[in-house]
């Protein structure tokens, strides 16, 4: 099942829980520049009961194939020079992939769903809860190491480079594709360490997201074949929108832009209020996140009209929760009983 943004990439059978009862079948979702990570007996994943179903919007991983194919096929060029290709932002993930993704395995199960999120993948679950079609196919989320509100980001890298308006820039130049590989991307990176006297060589991903707590640091290599990948020029935009307002809202096309497509001056928030009653949330958080800072998630906490659970990992930074060595010890055990309660 695909989306023109997304792919519904898979499906796991954990063969242990498979007799045992019919259960709610979970959604992973990761990140809008990230591919999924391999399945393995720790992962959260194949934790969870029989049947998971993958989720991920855009990257180049995952475009390689299927509509990737048919632009090819039809326009002859690649599609990561193709322009209309990462024509997307958060706004469409809430409002075309992610239903369409909840509505089919709800046709599929026929049950209601269990949904995780880690990270932008929490922030389009958050989006996307907003309208009540698509919250009523879900029965309980988990969001890992959730953004949503930016206010608090304590990555400077991040920080400068939204103050800057280095988005705009690049957007402005007709780069419709963010990629660590483009050289246009590269030069501006480092014009921001430069200017902020930090070494990104060494450790950008910790620049960005936190020093880990327990990621195996001899796996590194093959870590940085899945992270970052590339994303939308828009997204990043976007993300850089939130870094700015302080809010959690749609995309900002200017004054104008906004009159046609809001009717308003400004874009409307994503009202996290509006979530309905009965809609249980996790929210996993790490005090080494710089990205999912504790006070923008406990900003989050507020705003959700349902009951809310914390976890809170004074430790962790953002990964720590995906592909840190003990997450299957210290949280995926709290995931599986708010599934199960």
């Amino acid at each position: 099942m695909t989306q023109p943004n997304s792919k519904l990439l898979n499906y796991e059978i954990n063969p242990a829980r498979f007799n045992k009862r019919k259960p709610k079948p979970p959604l992973n979702l990761s990140p809008f520049f990230s591919k999924m990570p391999s399945t393995s007996s720790k992962f959260l994943s194949f934790l969870l009961l029989f049947l998971t179903f993958f989720g991920a919007p855009a990257t180049d991983s995952n475009r390689r194939k299927g509509i990737c194919e048919t632009f090819v096929a039809l326009n002859g060029f690649r599609c990561r020079q193709f322009t209309e290709y990462w024509d997307w932002d958060l706004d469409d993930i809430a409002t075309n992939d992610v239903p369409t993704m909840l509505r089919f395995i709800r046709r599929v199960t026929e049950k209601q769903i269990l949904y995780v999120g880690f990270s932008q993948g929490a922030m389009a679950g958050f989006a996307a809860f907003t309208y009540s079609k698509v919250s009523d196919l879900v029965e309980k989320a988990v969001m890992l190491s959730p953004i949503a509100y930016l206010s608090n980001i304590r990555s400077t890298v991040a920080r400068m480079a939204a103050a800057s308006f280095l988005d705009q820039l690049d957007l402005a130049l007709g780069v419709s594709r963010f990629s660590l590989s483009d050289e246009l991307v590269k030069q501006i990176l480092r014009m921001v360490c430069d200017l902020i006297s930090l070494d990104c060589q060494s450790n950008f991903l910790a620049l960005i997201e936190g020093p880990s707590h327990c990621i195996n640091q001899s796996r590194t290599g093959y870590y940085k074949q899945y992270e970052l990948q590339s994303t939308s020029m828009r997204n990043i935009v976007q993300l850089a929108q939130l870094v700015r307002s302080g809010r959690f809202c749609k995309y900002d096309h200017g004054i104008i832009g906004n009159l046609i497509r809001y009717w308003a001056i400004f874009p409307p928030s994503y009202k996290l209020h509006g979530l309905p009653k009965r809609l249980p949330f996790l929210l996993a958080y790490g005090g080494n996140d710089y990205l999912a800072d504790g006070e923008d998630v406990m900003h989050v906490s507020r705003e959700i009209p349902g009951p809310v659970d914390m976890l809170f990992m004074p430790d962790y930074s953002h990964e720590d929760f995906v592909l840190g060595t003990c997450a299957h010890n210290d949280v995926y055990p709290t995931v599986l009983s708010f599934f199960e309660s």
